[in-house]
């Protein structure tokens, strides 16, 4: 991802160039090279691209460096690239950015993940068994020089300073910053180290000016002054939070950042969203914003509190200005875990009870009825027609008559799965599902025209449990990466697309032809889906952009499908290549219009194992991964 930050106070989204399982990146004259890879079932796959980003506007790939290991770090000396990979270090050649060449691999005392260079000296950094010391006069040729008992996940070197990450051994999540001594290579010297407390480890690390900058993912940004080496010293946090939830209204998000209460978003500019405000209820900073709700110009706010009684707070604010929300009133109540408002009734569902309040006086907010429904764990809530659905760990889809709130009572159960995510439309059903003694984990539809005899008419497995769930035209999307799903037949529903570069989705909105997403560790995503709208939704469905689909089924024997839409009328290719890099099939080498395609791969003659399959028209080039499993 691309920021313009030429004015620092208004950075802006310039460009998204999609990559799977990336670990680190380094930037030297207009390309970036970037390392990834990942193991699955003892099989690893990785390797080094290369990006030309003379022109940010028209990103290009210049190369594909493919290995069979996971490649965790890279540093650059000169015209040579020194990527960390299982147990080794291999020395890549890249005078010629089109075409490097890997020249040597050196085998190491572990895995290393991190690696760093200053003038001739490399060092690599493991995450369990201390660091070590190279001369790299000899490019092709790494000479052991010196070692120091100092692991760590993340590190960074600035003249003769080595500031490292590690994972510290009095809590599974403590982080302590470590500085080190190299001014003499051969014998570097512990020098300090500072405990940062409960945070994670550290995904990056950063130098500027005698300050240090430690990043985590969901705990934010940490700055240490470190002008004193001997006594370095934290001097502020930027607390970014956990995104829970998101809600869309009119043109702005309102986007749940956990202990950072909620960032609103204007997003007229799809392609530029950008913060203009933050609503922070907190009362203790542990307290922690869970959810929210919008009907009419009002937000509804659901916050757990840390007073140690399991109590949530619920607010309901005025948003008809959004740069300008105001509280209008708020109650408490307990052990509430899901939220959802209709009509201006709210009602909220928990471990315990589900309960209903009435607030059409939102300064005076009344509570109708509570139904106690016993230890069922709610996961979610909706509301259609006079019904309830409470999705339940432990007592599967609970449904309760709510057509007088005075007297509430459970009409039918479906209990046999652990219900997480539902979706409502008319008689069906949509329910995230895990088996009760397995982790076995689906999608299914249910009827329920008879509300007491309820019916499965469609199931899909899933490799993962999905957390949130959404519908428009036919089409589901799922949180398991980002998945749709074809539910025009609802006894045969199948996934038709999907993405993997959310990986912790929370909740997912569709609206207009635009999937809305809260990724709880990387916040608001925006993708648009010109396939959620019909031709009366929108009679421009003709805009293509570039891009390249995860194929399906995956892993596949021997037959898969690659889907892939191209933005301009053109040569199009489409090859397979193995782990080595060779090329094992080309499926399509022609002129194309601009549209959406689709092909079917037959890897019958192919061994199993891991593959790569790479898109490319003029000016643009991607590729994916995919297994094949005989």
């Amino acid at each position: 991802m691309i920021i313009d930050i030429s004015d620092i106070s208004k950075p802006f989204f310039v460009k998204k160039y999609e990559i799977t399982d990336g670990n680190n990146l380094v930037a030297k004259d207009n390309l970036l090279y970037i390392v990834y890879g990942t193991c699955y079932e003892n099989h690893c796959n990785g390797g080094c691209l290369i990006l030309d980003v003379s022109d940010i506007n028209s990103i290009f790939e210049r190369y594909n460096y493919i290995t069979n290991y996971s490649i965790f770090d890279i540093a650059i000396k000169d015209t040579n690239a020194y990527l960390s990979v299982q147990d080794s270090i291999i020395v890549l050649n890249i005078a010629n950015p089109d075409l490097p060449i890997k020249v040597a691999q050196f085998k190491t005392e572990a895995s290393s993940s991190s690696l760093c260079i200053y003038n001739n000296i490399l060092y690599a950094i493991y995450p369990y068994t201390g660091m070590s010391v190279f001369n790299i006069d000899d490019p092709y040729q790494l000479n052991l020089i010196g070692n120091l008992d100092v692991s760590g996940v993340k590190a960074k070197l600035y003249n003769n300073y080595l500031f490292i990450a590690q994972k510290f051994d009095s809590g599974p999540d403590d982080l302590n910053i470590v500085i080190v001594d190299v001014t003499s290579p051969d014998a570097p010297i512990k020098i300090s180290e500072i405990n940062m407390g409960d945070i994670g480890f550290a995904k990056s690390l950063d130098y500027s000016n005698n300050y240090l900058y430690a990043s985590h993912g969901s705990s934010g940004l940490y700055v240490l002054d470190v002008s004193d080496v001997r006594n370095p010293i934290e001097i502020s946090r930027y607390k970014t939070g956990y995104k829970y939830d998101v809600a869309i209204y009119n043109n702005y998000a309102y986007l749940v950042s956990g202990y950072e209460g909620i960032q609103i978003i204007d997003i007229i500019d799809k392609t530029n969203p950008h913060l203009i405000g933050n609503i922070d209820l907190k009362e203790n900073p542990a307290d922690r914003t869970k959810q929210v709700a919008i009907e009419d110009n009002t937000l509804y706010v659901m916050i757990d509190r840390a007073s140690g009684d399991f109590v949530n707070s619920v607010y309901i604010i005025d948003i008809s200005t959004p740069s300008n929300p105001k509280i209008l009133g708020n109650f408490n109540t307990k052990l509430m875990t899901a939220l959802e408002v209709k009509n201006k009734t709210i009602y909220l569902t928990g471990i315990y009870d589900f309960s209903i309040v009435d607030a059409t006086d939102p300064e005076n907010p009344v509570f109708l009825n509570t139904f106690s429904k016993g230890s069922g764990a709610g996961k979610d809530l909706k509301i259609s027609s006079n019904y309830a659905f409470i999705g339940e760990w432990l007592e599967g889809l609970r449904i309760i008559d709510i057509s007088d709130p005075k007297n509430l009572y459970e009409v039918a159960n479906y209990n046999d799965y652990c219900v997480g995510d539902i979706y409502i439309s008319g008689k069906l059903a949509y329910i995230m599902a895990q088996s009760h003694l397995e982790s076995e984990y689906s999608f299914r539809i249910l009827d329920i025209s008879n509300i007491t005899s309820i019916k499965e008419l469609g199931v899909l497995n899933l490799s993962s449990y999905t957390k949130c769930i959404d519908y428009k035209n036919d089409k589901i999307v799922l949180g398991d990466g980002l998945k749709i799903i074809d539910i025009s037949e609802p006894e045969n529903p199948r996934i038709i697309d999907s993405s993997e570069i959310c990986s912790d989705l929370n909740k997912i909105i569709l609206k207009d032809k635009y999937i809305y997403t809260a990724d709880g560790i990387n916040g608001l995503y925006i993708f648009q889906y010109n396939d959620l709208v019909t031709s009366k939704d929108n009679d421009n469905l003709n805009n293509y952009s570039f891009k390249l689909y995860q194929n399906y089924p995956n892993p596949f024997n021997p037959r898969t499908t690659i889907s892939y839409s191209i933005s301009e009328n053109g040569l199009a290719q489409l090859s397979v290549y193995n782990v080595l890099g060779q090329q094992v099939a080309s499926l399509i080498n022609k002129v194309q219009s601009k549209g959406n395609y689709k092909i079917e791969f037959d890897a019958s003659s192919l061994a199993s194992g891991i593959y790569f399959y790479k898109l490319q028209t003029e000016g643009y080039s991607e590729t994916k991964k995919f297994t094949l499993m005989k």
